[in-house]
Protein backbone atom coordinates (compact mmCIF):
# COMPACT_ATOMS: atom_id res chain seq x y z
CA UNK A 1 0.00 0.00 0.00
CA UNK A 2 1.03 3.38 -0.87
CA UNK A 3 -0.50 7.06 0.84
CA UNK A 4 0.99 9.90 -1.73
CA UNK A 5 -0.46 13.38 -0.97
CA UNK A 6 -1.90 15.40 -3.82
CA UNK A 7 1.12 17.98 -3.94
CA UNK A 8 4.21 14.99 -3.56
CA UNK A 9 6.73 14.38 -6.20
CA UNK A 10 5.69 11.85 -8.63
CA UNK A 11 8.24 8.98 -8.12
CA UNK A 12 7.82 5.14 -7.36
CA UNK A 13 9.79 3.80 -4.89
CA UNK A 14 9.71 -0.06 -3.27
CA UNK A 15 11.50 -1.92 -1.01
CA UNK A 16 12.20 -5.76 -0.17
CA UNK A 17 12.31 -7.21 3.38
CA UNK A 18 14.46 -10.16 3.72
CA UNK A 19 13.79 -11.77 6.84
CA UNK A 20 16.38 -14.43 6.49
CA UNK A 21 18.93 -11.44 6.60
CA UNK A 22 16.80 -9.14 8.69
CA UNK A 23 17.34 -6.43 6.75
CA UNK A 24 14.89 -3.83 4.71
CA UNK A 25 15.94 -2.81 1.40
CA UNK A 26 14.48 0.60 -0.78
CA UNK A 27 14.77 1.58 -4.10
CA UNK A 28 13.51 4.55 -6.03
CA UNK A 29 14.04 7.25 -3.23
CA UNK A 30 15.57 11.02 -4.33
CA UNK A 31 18.81 10.96 -3.31
CA UNK A 32 19.61 12.57 0.06
CA UNK A 33 16.59 12.09 1.75
CA UNK A 34 15.93 10.82 4.86
CA UNK A 35 13.79 7.66 5.00
CA UNK A 36 11.85 6.38 8.07
CA UNK A 37 11.54 2.54 8.42
CA UNK A 38 8.68 1.50 11.15
CA UNK A 39 7.83 -2.24 11.97
CA UNK A 40 4.92 -3.16 13.86
CA UNK A 41 3.98 -6.51 15.61
CA UNK A 42 0.22 -6.74 15.94
CA UNK A 43 0.96 -9.05 19.01
CA UNK A 44 2.18 -6.82 20.86
CA UNK A 45 0.94 -3.08 22.27
CA UNK A 46 3.23 -1.59 21.48
CA UNK A 47 3.40 0.55 17.91
CA UNK A 48 5.57 0.88 16.19
CA UNK A 49 7.80 -1.80 17.77
CA UNK A 50 10.64 -0.60 15.79
CA UNK A 51 11.83 2.75 13.82
CA UNK A 52 15.06 3.73 12.57
CA UNK A 53 15.73 6.76 9.81
CA UNK A 54 18.52 6.63 7.32
CA UNK A 55 19.32 8.38 4.03
CA UNK A 56 19.21 7.26 0.49
CA UNK A 57 22.11 7.58 -1.17
CA UNK A 58 23.08 7.39 -5.33
CA UNK A 59 24.20 3.80 -6.63
CA UNK A 60 24.74 3.90 -10.02
CA UNK A 61 21.43 5.02 -12.05
CA UNK A 62 19.44 3.96 -8.80
CA UNK A 63 19.30 5.67 -5.44
CA UNK A 64 18.97 3.11 -2.11
CA UNK A 65 18.21 2.84 1.22
CA UNK A 66 18.93 0.09 3.71
CA UNK A 67 17.75 -0.93 7.30
CA UNK A 68 19.89 -3.64 9.22
CA UNK A 69 18.18 -4.02 12.60
CA UNK A 70 20.39 -6.38 13.48
CA UNK A 71 20.04 -8.06 17.08
CA UNK A 72 17.95 -5.30 18.30
CA UNK A 73 14.68 -6.55 16.36
CA UNK A 74 14.12 -9.67 14.63
CA UNK A 75 11.59 -9.14 11.65
CA UNK A 76 8.82 -11.66 11.57
CA UNK A 77 5.90 -13.08 9.03
CA UNK A 78 3.04 -10.95 10.14
CA UNK A 79 5.04 -7.63 10.67
CA UNK A 80 3.55 -4.65 9.40
CA UNK A 81 6.75 -2.70 7.34
CA UNK A 82 6.21 0.80 6.59
CA UNK A 83 9.06 3.53 4.97
CA UNK A 84 8.46 7.21 4.57
CA UNK A 85 9.82 9.85 2.90
CA UNK A 86 7.17 12.69 4.93
CA UNK A 87 5.51 12.95 1.15
CA UNK A 88 5.48 8.85 0.37
CA UNK A 89 4.21 6.12 2.69
CA UNK A 90 4.79 2.64 2.00
CA UNK A 91 3.73 -0.37 3.83
CA UNK A 92 4.35 -4.03 2.99
CA UNK A 93 2.69 -6.91 5.34
CA UNK A 94 5.88 -9.53 6.00
CA UNK A 95 4.82 -12.98 4.59
CA UNK A 96 5.71 -16.63 5.77
CA UNK A 97 7.98 -17.51 2.67
CA UNK A 98 11.07 -19.37 3.30
CA UNK A 99 13.31 -21.23 1.19
CA UNK A 100 14.11 -24.84 3.19
CA UNK A 101 16.21 -26.88 0.80
CA UNK A 102 17.66 -27.31 -2.74
CA UNK A 103 19.56 -30.08 -5.10
CA UNK A 104 22.57 -28.29 -7.10
CA UNK A 105 22.74 -31.33 -8.68
CA UNK A 106 18.98 -31.26 -10.18
CA UNK A 107 19.07 -27.28 -10.37
CA UNK A 108 16.22 -27.71 -8.06
CA UNK A 109 15.05 -25.13 -5.01
CA UNK A 110 12.20 -25.13 -2.82
CA UNK A 111 10.40 -23.63 -0.08
CA UNK A 112 7.67 -23.00 2.39
CA UNK A 113 4.84 -20.07 1.67
CA UNK A 114 0.83 -19.59 2.52
CA UNK A 115 -1.32 -22.16 0.70
CA UNK A 116 -1.86 -20.58 -2.64
CA UNK A 117 -0.37 -18.10 -2.94
CA UNK A 118 2.74 -16.93 -5.58
CA UNK A 119 5.98 -17.47 -5.37
CA UNK A 120 8.97 -16.07 -8.17
CA UNK A 121 12.24 -17.41 -8.00
CA UNK A 122 14.36 -15.31 -10.23
CA UNK A 123 17.96 -15.20 -10.80
CA UNK A 124 20.36 -12.71 -9.93
CA UNK A 125 22.05 -11.59 -12.81
CA UNK A 126 19.84 -12.57 -15.76
CA UNK A 127 16.43 -11.81 -14.78
CA UNK A 128 15.06 -13.23 -17.57
CA UNK A 129 15.34 -16.60 -16.51
CA UNK A 130 12.39 -17.10 -13.80
CA UNK A 131 10.34 -19.55 -12.29
CA UNK A 132 6.69 -18.33 -11.10
CA UNK A 133 5.32 -21.00 -8.49
CA UNK A 134 2.28 -21.49 -6.68
CA UNK A 135 2.41 -23.06 -3.02
CA UNK A 136 0.34 -26.00 -2.73
CA UNK A 137 -2.08 -27.01 -0.29
CA UNK A 138 0.31 -27.75 2.69
CA UNK A 139 2.47 -24.49 1.82
CA UNK A 140 4.94 -26.07 -0.30
CA UNK A 141 6.41 -24.87 -3.49
CA UNK A 142 9.77 -25.97 -5.67
CA UNK A 143 10.94 -24.19 -8.87
CA UNK A 144 12.72 -26.68 -11.53
CA UNK A 145 15.42 -24.98 -13.49
CA UNK A 146 16.32 -28.48 -15.05
CA UNK A 147 13.82 -27.99 -17.50
CA UNK A 148 11.33 -24.44 -18.80
CA UNK A 149 8.28 -24.17 -16.85
CA UNK A 150 4.48 -24.20 -17.86
CA UNK A 151 4.20 -20.04 -17.52
CA UNK A 152 5.11 -17.54 -20.30
CA UNK A 153 8.93 -16.46 -19.37
CA UNK A 154 9.94 -19.63 -18.15
CA UNK A 155 11.32 -21.13 -20.68
CA UNK A 156 15.27 -20.60 -20.07
CA UNK A 157 16.82 -23.26 -18.34
CA UNK A 158 19.84 -22.74 -15.81
CA UNK A 159 22.76 -25.31 -14.44
CA UNK A 160 23.32 -24.64 -10.59
CA UNK A 161 26.88 -23.74 -9.82
CA UNK A 162 28.95 -21.86 -7.03
CA UNK A 163 27.55 -18.59 -8.47
CA UNK A 164 24.15 -19.31 -8.26
CA UNK A 165 22.44 -16.39 -6.46
CA UNK A 166 18.67 -16.38 -6.90
CA UNK A 167 15.71 -13.93 -5.47
CA UNK A 168 12.86 -15.84 -4.07
CA UNK A 169 10.07 -13.31 -3.34
CA UNK A 170 6.44 -12.26 -2.76
CA UNK A 171 5.16 -9.16 -4.44
CA UNK A 172 2.12 -6.91 -3.30
CA UNK A 173 0.20 -5.10 -5.58
CA UNK A 174 2.09 -2.02 -4.77
CA UNK A 175 5.11 -3.52 -5.69
CA UNK A 176 6.65 -3.97 -2.23
CA UNK A 177 7.56 -7.72 -1.33
CA UNK A 178 9.28 -10.12 0.79
CA UNK A 179 11.92 -11.46 -0.54
CA UNK A 180 15.04 -14.13 0.29
CA UNK A 181 18.38 -13.58 -1.33
CA UNK A 182 19.66 -17.34 -1.86
CA UNK A 183 23.26 -17.75 -3.06
CA UNK A 184 24.86 -21.43 -3.72
CA UNK A 185 27.36 -22.34 -0.43
CA UNK A 186 30.89 -21.30 -1.23
CA UNK A 187 32.96 -24.17 -0.17
CA UNK A 188 36.21 -24.02 1.26
CA UNK A 189 39.13 -26.32 2.21
CA UNK A 190 42.41 -26.23 4.63
CA UNK A 191 45.39 -28.31 4.80
CA UNK A 192 47.20 -28.56 7.47
CA UNK A 193 50.99 -29.82 6.73
CA UNK A 194 51.61 -30.30 10.16
CA UNK A 195 48.93 -32.24 11.57
CA UNK A 196 48.21 -33.93 8.01
CA UNK A 197 44.65 -32.92 8.20
CA UNK A 198 42.28 -31.50 5.56
CA UNK A 199 39.54 -29.54 6.68
CA UNK A 200 36.50 -28.36 4.59
CA UNK A 201 33.94 -25.79 5.29
CA UNK A 202 30.33 -24.55 3.67
CA UNK A 203 29.88 -27.82 1.65
CA UNK A 204 26.00 -28.39 1.85
CA UNK A 205 24.42 -30.42 3.45
CA UNK A 206 23.27 -34.15 2.28
CA UNK A 207 26.27 -33.83 -0.91
CA UNK A 208 28.82 -36.68 -0.82
CA UNK A 209 32.27 -34.82 -0.91
CA UNK A 210 35.00 -36.74 -2.08
CA UNK A 211 38.53 -35.84 -1.46
CA UNK A 212 41.83 -36.80 -3.91
CA UNK A 213 45.37 -36.48 -3.20
CA UNK A 214 48.33 -37.02 -6.37
CA UNK A 215 51.69 -36.94 -5.40
CA UNK A 216 52.66 -36.15 -9.22
CA UNK A 217 56.00 -38.38 -8.30
CA UNK A 218 54.14 -41.47 -8.64
CA UNK A 219 51.95 -42.91 -11.31
CA UNK A 220 48.98 -43.54 -9.29
CA UNK A 221 47.07 -40.72 -9.44
CA UNK A 222 45.28 -40.30 -7.25
CA UNK A 223 47.19 -41.96 -4.59
CA UNK A 224 44.03 -41.70 -1.77
CA UNK A 225 40.45 -40.89 -2.18
CA UNK A 226 37.96 -41.02 0.22
CA UNK A 227 34.13 -39.52 0.62
CA UNK A 228 32.50 -38.45 3.61
CA UNK A 229 29.30 -36.60 4.64
CA UNK A 230 29.07 -32.84 5.57
CA UNK A 231 28.25 -32.60 9.36
CA UNK A 232 27.15 -29.35 11.20
CA UNK A 233 29.77 -27.49 12.80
Amino acid sequence: MSVRPANAQSYNPNFAVDTAANHVHGHGWPGGVPVTLTIDDPSTGASPDYADTQTSVAEGEDTVVRFWPGEVFEIQPGHLVTLSDGSLIKQHTVTSLSVTGFNGYQDRIWGMAKPGTLVVIKLRWDMSIIRYETAGATGNWLADFSIAGDEPGEDKLYDFDVDTWLMVYQEDNDGDRTQIDWRMPFPDFQVRLTQNIIEAHKFPMSYLVTLSIDDPATGAGPDFSTSVDPEPC
